[in-house]
């Protein structure tokens, strides 16, 4: 039981990822600056390191990721008054916008995953998935 479970979980996660990628692609975005783009819409002048923290990516690979989201117009950077060293990041209008749309396109994709499962099924289905979040809570593969 708990092997096909897992199956199906995974099996699920590559589709999500899979149109998830999908969706960015379309908006000319890559998968990899949702997370920062996501990260930076509720902490909008946050530094580097504490996206990194965040969100859980090593700080070279958020600093080298900024760049090239900078030079595509997402995001803007700009060095704390006293520190060169310590940079605030934003979100451009363009980032905001295309974030939206992602949100929007993400949003449609739930709802053609949820379209016919039953009220009783979702509610169901929302138990389940918190308790596994709940679980991951306590660290990702501990046992």
């Amino acid at each position: 039981m708990q092997t096909d479970v897992i199956q199906d979980i995974l099996a699920f996660s590559r589709e999500l990822e899979k149109c998830t990628k999908k969706e960015a692609a379309k908006l000319g975005i890559l998968a990899s600056y949702l997370p920062i783009m996501q990260y930076i819409s509720a902490n909008d002048g946050a530094s580097q390191l504490e996206i990194s923290q965040g969100i859980g990516f090593c700080p070279p690979t958020v600093s080298v990721t900024l760049k090239k989201m900078q030079s595509k117009g997402l995001v803007s950077r700009s060095a704390r008054k006293g520190s060169g060293r310590t940079v605030k990041v934003f979100l451009t209008v363009q980032g905001r916008e295309k974030l939206e749309q992602y949100n929007i396109a993400a949003q449609a994709a739930m709802q053609k995953c949820l379209k016919d499962i039953s009220a009783q099924d979702g509610r169901e289905v929302s138990r389940v998935l918190g308790l596994m979040r709940e679980n991951l809570g306590s660290g990702c593969a501990e046992n």
